[in-house]
């Protein structure tokens, strides 16, 4: 018994073992997909409950009233309730860092937004310039920038951070924005590979012709080859920012009177963790979860239709 399954005008003829075969791989990775999803949605779900509700046994369920002030309290704020339900004390975000760190949860917003929009832009700047001259230009020392991009990749970060840190102190960046900033903007990294395969295959023949008409270096670049790598642009810096918007390690080195959200976090779950409001941290973590999330989504087409196997769609 065959099947005939119709894609556009191609009709694809399937077997029923291949048809139990394609099953079985579909209910695997919808199992597997559901473990990746059940964990966001749980800590949705537990962020409108109050902490007497959670510490009350129904941590599965869902919330017998909707606690929406778990997440104005984020802002605001913040009674830290104990096992009993009963609130222990009333404290501010901004003040939970002690003398140190007292910025609240909006202005960790404010920091992150500023960070991954800053090192994104820049990151992706450099990485275009830098992989467009490599891939396009002969000149001496091509080949060894090339392999020291790949030396860098190699390197483990472990092996480097101590290194790092002593020259980030020396330069008098260890507590900065800037520092980080400097840090993220390199023009090497996977970013420069993956222009640098993009650019290496586009053609030249739009370039030559401006060059003809006229054109110098700074002009094809700006008017000719950047335009056709948009696309691919736009998909490197949506997967770059989320690595920024997410990095923890980072900022809890070089960030600490700055915090920005994901370190935030670090801070807010150590803190009322600690006196049971799970509930508000859920709330927190939700909030910081949200803008990336649909920054992903907007731009989820955009990824899929440029990247393919690990590479460029040029």
């Amino acid at each position: 018994m065959k099947n005939r399954y119709k894609i556009g005008k191609q009709k694809i003829i399937r077997s029923t073992p291949q048809k139990i075969a394609m099953g079985i791989v579909f209910a695997l990775f919808l199992i597997y997909s559901v473990t990746l999803v059940f964990p966001f949605v749980w800590m949705f779900v537990n962020s409108f409950k109050s902490p007497a509700e959670f510490f009350g046994g129904n941590i599965w369920g869902f919330p017998k009233t909707l606690r929406i002030a778990n997440y104005s309290e984020i802002f605001v704020g913040l009674p830290v309730g104990g096992a009993d339900g009963a609130v222990i004390e009333t404290t501010v975000v901004g003040k939970l860092f002690g003398a140190t760190h007292k910025y609240s949860i909006f202005e960790m917003f404010i920091v992150s937004i500023a960070l991954t929009l800053a090192c994104t832009m820049s990151n992706i700047f450099f990485s275009a310039t830098s992989s467009y001259v490599v891939a396009k230009y002969r000149f001496f020392g091509r080949q060894f920038i090339y392999s020291l991009a790949i030396f860098l990749m190699i390197v483990p970060i472990a092996g480097t951070l101590p290194e790092q840190y002593a020259l980030m102190r020396w330069l008098g960046l260890e507590d900065s924005f800037f520092g980080v900033f400097l840090m993220f903007s390199a023009g090497f990294g996977m970013n420069f590979f993956l222009m640098y395969g993009f650019f290496k295959n586009i053609s030249t023949t739009y370039a030559e012709a401006a060059r003809v008409d006229g054109a110098g270096h700074i002009m094809v670049f700006f008017k000719i080859m950047l335009p056709l790598a948009l696309p691919v642009i736009v998909s490197l810096s949506v997967i770059y920012a989320i690595g920024i918007w997410n990095d923890y390690t980072t900022p809890s080195i070089y960030m600490k009177s700055m915090p920005p959200l994901a370190y935030g976090l670090f801070l807010i779950r150590e803190t009322l963790t600690g006196k049971g409001a799970y509930t508000q941290t859920f709330a927190a973590m939700m909030i910081a979860l949200v803008p990336i999330l649909a920054v992903f989504v907007a731009f989820s087409n955009t990824i899929m239709e440029n990247t393919i196997a690990g590479g460029l769609k040029g």
